[in-house]
């Protein structure tokens, strides 16, 4: 069958989308230290290099070249709900301005409002009409309500966008500073870009981690989530969704989770799809 090239980790609902097209997902690792080159050859590849999910990683532009040199594969989908999103340093060169493979999809979703699901893609316009053509059998279109939403807060964007990238960034650091302080053993990946954390635990399982946390009405999401082929249980990831004022009251949570896990308690739940 058809190969889809996908990171590893990545965000469950790319995963979703590979198997429900029948597609054979092959990994892409990322790691702290970004890509590594691909190997292998692959009818499509999903990428997301602005604010890599659920990592929080920014390639910069020396990355996205020696990537895109590095794919065999006749289409790029490259994901930049995150790109509005930097929280260090400068927005790099989109990865369409690099590769004429590239097809770019977006979203209001993140940088606006959770609630506002109005999307778009940049692509050729050949392959905008097949899509057109594929949506009819769907939903047809988008809500009008909706779309006339976005294009007020288009207007603004500069001003929405500014006091967005602030907020995300005083409560990305206040949870980062509570993790240091009561669970210095977890090895945090530092965002530049999104609203999650990618955190590596020092020897519990995420998946029963993340029970015991639900047990005490926190709702993580285990890292096996997040890989084509359900590793990655030292793993955790952290949407960064709360305020600066109430990260310590959350990592406490995580702390009191951690020492039912290592103590081997018994949850009442155990995790399986959850994209918190």
């Amino acid at each position: 069958g058809q190969r889809a090239l996908v990171e590893q980790p990545t965000y469950p609902a790319a995963l979703d989308a590979v198997a429900a097209n029948h597609l054979r997902p092959v990994a892409l690792p990322v790691s702290a230290e970004g890509w590594e080159l691909p190997v292998a050859a692959a009818d499509v590849a999903l990428l997301t290099p602005d604010g890599q999910n659920p990592t929080g990683l920014l390639a910069d532009d020396a990355q996205r070249r020696a990537l895109l040199s590095g794919l065999d594969c006749p289409v790029v989908v490259a994901d930049e709900t995150f790109a509005e999103l930097v929280l260090e340093g400068d927005r790099p060169t989109p990865l369409a301005a690099l590769d004429r493979r590239v097809v770019t999809v977006g979203s209001m979703s993140k940088a606006y409002w959770s609630g506002l699901r109005v999307g778009w893609v940049r692509a050729d316009p050949p392959l905008l009409a097949r899509l057109a053509q594929a949506r009819g059998t769907i939903d047809l279109s988008s809500p009008v309500l909706e779309q006339l939403v976005a294009v007020r807060l288009l207007a603004v964007a500069d001003e929405v966008l500014a006091d967005r990238v602030a907020w995300l960034t005083a409560a990305r650091d206040a949870l980062l500073a509570a993790l240091a302080v009561r669970l210095p053993d977890w090895r945090v990946v530092r965002p530049r870009a999104g609203s999650m954390l990618w955190v590596q635990l020092p020897g519990s399982g995420s998946t029963r981690l993340a029970a015991h946390a639900l047990d005490l009405g926190l709702r993580v999401t285990p890292g096996p989530r997040f890989t084509v082929d359900g590793t990655a249980d030292r793993w955790l990831r952290l949407p960064v969704t709360v305020p600066p004022d109430q990260a310590d009251e959350v990592v406490a949570l995580l702390q009191a989770a951690e020492e039912r896990t290592v103590a081997g308690a018994d949850s009442r739940r155990i995790p399986s799809r959850w994209t918190a």
